[in-house]
């Protein structure tokens, strides 16, 4: 969902999360964020210092070198951190903070929970405060998204879209000639298989070359299909009724939005 998003130029995955006050993301950027001067992240420790959590900030066991055990902060780390164009203003980030389900923002099963049930929500939602925090002090927004937030149908249409586009494409000049085919068939009872059979005959095209073009086309956005219908070879084709981009917009609002 978020590479699909057109305006989103970077995704950092899994980007930790420094204890002590750091640079914008934005800041340093090699191809954005020049000629502004975005705010600091304060830093997940004085976050959690903030909100009174700072016994639920993990924590580091070390040997000093006087042979002394000591503690010291150790770095969170973050779901999907989004780099969000805005032409005319300056870029902005979004942090995705990700769970399976949206019960699991409160609580994170897992072995050591069961038992103290309280104690693992606890963790879990003051871990998850601290996240945010860190990243409302430089103006970057959380969202709390749930894979379940996510329709199977969609998430089956994208992921076709997307492993089509990291395919070996067509030639430009046959990669739009076989969009504008389709463009013209959507909501007639003509299906993609019936346009690939022109096209196997009139250019060579195999089934898989055909079907990844297609597919390409879905995910660059230059084919609009309904995306909360199943796009099959096999079916007609529906017209987009409404862009998801519109129904998700919330979960790519910028700061000042």
């Amino acid at each position: 969902m978020a590479l699909y998003h057109p305006r989103v130029f970077d995704l950092h995955e899994q980007r930790l999360l420094d204890p002590a006050p750091t640079p914008h993301p934005l800041h340093g950027h090699p191809a954005r964020g020049h000629g502004y001067i975005y705010p600091r992240l304060t830093g997940t420790w004085n976050a959690a210092q903030q909100l009174g959590y700072l016994e639920y900030h993990p924590k580091l066991t070390y040997e000093a070198r006087d042979g002394t055990s000591r503690r010291a902060p150790h770095p969170l780390v973050g779901d999907l951190l989004l780099f969000i164009e805005r032409p005319g203003v300056p870029d902005y980030c979004i942090n995705w903070n990700i769970k399976s389900q949206r019960a699991n923002f409160k609580h994170r099963p897992t072995p050591y929970t069961s038992s103290s049930p309280y104690s693992g929500i606890t963790k879990t939602a003051a871990r998850n405060c601290i996240e945010a925090a860190n990243y409302a002090s430089a103006d970057i927004p959380t969202k709390e998204i749930a894979g379940t937030d996510i329709p199977p149908v969609l998430t089956a249409n994208l992921t076709d879209g997307f492993v089509a586009a990291c395919e070996i494409s067509l030639p430009s000049e046959i990669q739009e000639k076989v969009i504008r085919r389709l463009r013209a068939a959507i909501g007639t009872m003509q299906t993609p298989l019936d346009i690939w059979s022109e096209f196997s005959l009139t250019l060579g095209l195999t089934h898989y070359q055909f079907r990844t073009a297609m597919y390409t086309g879905v995910w660059r956005r230059q084919l609009r299909l309904e995306l909360t219908e199943r796009i099959l070879f096999d079916r007609p084709m529906i017209a987009e009724r409404t862009d998801i981009l519109d129904i998700y917009a919330s979960w790519f609002r910028g700061p000042d939005a």
